[in-house]
């Protein structure tokens, strides 16, 4: 007796990254500004929102900060390049970078991808409150393991805030090949993310979703060198911040 056959690959990717874009959706329409904070700090907005949101606000200041700091040279000579983030969430780094951008005249041109539809609508309004949309040409829908509508070699540098964690092994290796294929020699690539447990999400899902140090992302670019990484607090849990260049000139 069998079970019928078995869907295509394709079907089950597209299966699973629809409940991504549920997920997310619905965590946004839920927790707003704090869609994509920990677990704890999400139950104390259930409960306080004004509290949890000034948490947030100092923490989220902090980590920016410190991460700013380690990539303010990347970003100031980036002169009339193109920057990527991919996995804008809610857009807190994109608003606080675009400000950096507009205070500092740097002449980089940025484009953010994110794969909830909630999460482009919050963050185009975000942008649109502080006045800064006008400095985004692109800000659309697509995930990081598909960055078709990229040219190779067309990056200066790409940012992964807080997406890694989120990728089931697949697309992860996935990813980082985009990575690897957008980038132009010489340019960078800038991870920050929580390293730690594998995420609950995805083991729920039957996908497997291992713990990744830096050395794998290490293995998985050989063609980079990496700075050493920083690690910095966000709401007690430890980020590591790093850079990775492409080796060769543009």
């Amino acid at each position: 007796m069998t079970n019928g056959p078995k869907p295509h690959p394709s079907m089950v990717v597209r299966d699973y990254l629809a409940q991504a874009r549920e997920y997310w959706d619905e965590r946004v329409k839920t927790f707003q500004r704090l869609a994509c904070a920990p677990t704890k700090l999400r139950e104390v907005y259930k409960t306080d929102p004004a509290k949890a949101l000034r948490i947030f606000d100092k923490e989220i200041g902090r980590l920016h900060e410190v991460l700013f700091d380690f990539i303010w040279p990347l970003l100031e000579d980036c002169n009339s390049g193109k920057v990527l983030e991919t996995g804008f969430g809610t857009g807190e780094f994109t608003r606080d970078l675009l400000k950096l951008k507009v205070q500092n005249r740097w002449s980089f041109t940025y484009a953010g991808v994110d794969i909830s539809d909630e999460m482009l609508k919050f963050t185009r309004e975000v942008l649109m409150r502080e006045h800064l949309l006008k400095f985004v040409p692109r800000l659309r829908l697509g995930r990081a393991s598909s960055l078709t509508e990229i040219r190779d070699k067309s990056k200066n540098g790409v940012i992964w805030g807080r997406i890694g964690f989120w990728l089931w092994n697949e697309e992860w290796i996935k990813a980082l090949k985009e990575v690897n294929r957008i980038i132009m020699p010489g340019g960078w690539f800038v991870v920050y993310e929580p390293f730690r447990d594998t995420n609950p999400h995805w083991e729920r899902l039957g996908k497997k979703n291992t713990v990744r140090y830096v050395q794998d992302y290490r293995d998985r670019l050989p063609n980079f060198t990496s700075e050493e990484p920083i690690e910095v607090k966000f709401c007690k849990e430890s980020y590591l911040i790093i850079v990775f260049h492409k080796n060769g000139m543009g």
